[in-house]
């Protein structure tokens, strides 16, 4: 007969233990979350090739090794010094900058400071702690807007030292009228000189003060430095600078009238002509320069409005002596 089928063995089912593992529920355990460890910000240090880049980066980092707790130090008081003036800040500025350019650490680089502090030695240990890191991210954006305010502070102070210059006289009289401008601003210059040196400022003046206080990139820049509560002068020398631009104009109308007299007193009719034609064309290269202050304030405006009405009326005045389109037949008898 055939065997009988076989049949899988049964295995035994063992009793099962008793859990008095404390188990997560109740109020305590209501919604519960496992606290995640803290997220790393992602750095991105500069990738080299082996070879002479390679062997300078690693002397760097060996200087960096070495100057670190200074490093850390100048960072710290870039962010905590508390400053109460402009002059401060460009000090601040000016001291720290050369300190972490002394190591590699230069505003304008390709490289973000914080990406270059990534250094993890043979063990993956890094050279500066996260928060170290976070801390030069922070001083590096401190220093840009510090190295805006004094780069624009020590560019209006010295415009404005200019124009100023071009409104002082060391030889004017104490007993003259303080709202009359003097025509020679300085010892030997003469008053075509003058006039060169005004024209050419609000020229050179009146756009860079546009750039800097109307360009939507400007004054993004100015409000973030204005957010960090860094002190800077950048507002009132952008103001003076645009009230001693203002003051250039009865310096200007004044010496063109001056220069119209003269060209108008020559005997010689040819040298008398030549010298108006000559006048009236600086007459309207001052007209276009006035009108650049148009836009800088109801003050500044009214300003041009009297200048453009003196240079017209010079204008006018020069015009006579420059003489009209000839016409066929006309004799040389008026030469003289």
């Amino acid at each position: 007969p055939p065997p009988p089928p076989q049949t899988p063995r049964e295995t035994p089912q063992q009793p099962t233990k008793p859990d008095h593992r404390r188990q997560a529920s109740g109020p305590l355990y209501t919604g519960a979350v496992v606290p995640e460890a803290p997220a790393r910000k992602v750095r991105n240090p500069k990738v080299v090739k082996q070879g002479l880049e390679a062997a300078f980066r690693k002397r760097q980092n060996l200087k960096l090794r070495d100057g670190r707790d200074h490093l850390v130090a100048t960072v710290r008081r870039v962010l905590d010094e508390p400053l109460d003036s402009s002059d401060q800040l460009r000090q601040l500025y000016r001291e720290a900058s050369e300190s972490l350019a002394a190591v590699g650490l230069s505003l304008g680089a390709s490289e973000a400071w914080a990406d270059r502090l990534y250094i993890p030695d043979r063990k993956g240990v890094l050279l500066f702690e996260e928060e170290e890191l976070d801390a030069v991210e922070m001083a590096q954006a401190r220093l840009e807007m510090m190295y805006s305010v004094d780069a624009w502070t020590g560019q209006l102070d010295g415009r404005l030292s200019s124009v100023q210059m071009l409104l002082s006289s060391p030889d004017a009289d104490p007993q003259a009228d303080p709202h009359k401008p003097s025509l020679l601003c300085a010892a030997g210059s003469s008053s075509e000189d003058v006039l060169k040196r005004a024209l050419k400022r609000l020229e050179e003046d009146v756009p860079y003060h546009a750039a800097l206080f109307h360009d939507e990139t400007s004054l993004r820049t100015l409000k973030t430095i204005e957010s960090l509560g860094l002190p800077n002068d950048l507002r009132s020398l952008g103001s003076q600078l645009i009230a001693a631009l203002v003051a250039l104009l009865p310096l200007i109308t004044g010496t063109l009238e001056s220069m119209a007299a003269a060209a108008a007193a020559q005997r010689i009719k040819a040298m008398r002509t030549a010298a108006a034609s000559k006048l009236l064309s600086t007459a309207e290269r001052a007209r276009r320069a006035a009108e650049l202050l148009r836009g800088e304030g109801a003050d500044a405006a009214q300003a041009v409005g009297a200048a453009g009405a003196e240079i017209l009326r010079v204008a006018q005045a020069l015009q006579e002596h420059v003489p009209q389109p000839r016409a066929a037949g006309d004799s040389d008898e008026e030469y003289f």
